[in-house]
């Protein structure tokens, strides 16, 4: 919801400080969420917190919705975030990464969607109708994209988005 065009998903990989992998960190760039303390020049109450895997092509109200579906589950289910991360994974060997429990973001629209539809709690906030909306010009996006070089299709979604 947060990454969905093809752009999106070029934007997210190890090493464009965009977040490529499941992990938070502190002032870690290449978290894609990432918390940013107050400092000494603006004050402790200057702190803030990014989502940088949420880019331009993000509807904001269906990003917002799924963040705060979310967020709703993890505080139902009773769940902790894990501690935070101060070095890049995607630096370490593929066992580092799932011994740490840090897996890889959905890198096609294929995987995106099976996450999204995988979830019933994130599907079930958006509904039958929405859910269905989104996957459709999703696909079709895809679709457009098919065949053609990254540059040209970037090129393309530049203006449509």
């Amino acid at each position: 919801m947060t990454a969905p065009s093809l752009g999106s998903l070029a934007r997210l990989r190890p090493g464009y400080f965009a977040g490529a992998y499941t992990f938070w960190g502190v002032e870690n760039r290449e978290a894609p969420l990432r918390y940013v303390p107050g400092s000494a020049l603006l004050g402790d109450g200057h702190a803030n917190v990014e989502l940088k895997t949420s880019d331009a092509a993000a509807n904001p109200y269906l990003a917002l919705a799924v963040l705060l579906a979310a967020g709703a589950a993890g505080v139902a289910d009773g769940l902790a975030p894990p501690p935070a991360l101060q070095s890049d994974p995607g630096a370490w060997s593929g066992e580092e990464r799932a011994a740490r429990g840090v897996h890889p973001l959905p890198s096609t629209p294929a995987e995106q969607e099976a996450a999204l539809t995988g979830n019933p709690r994130i599907a079930g906030v958006l509904g039958d109708a929405l859910l269905g909306a989104f996957l459709a010009v999703r696909r079709s996006d895809a679709a457009a994209a098919q065949g053609r070089p990254m540059d040209e299709v970037l090129a393309a979604l530049r203006f449509r988005y």
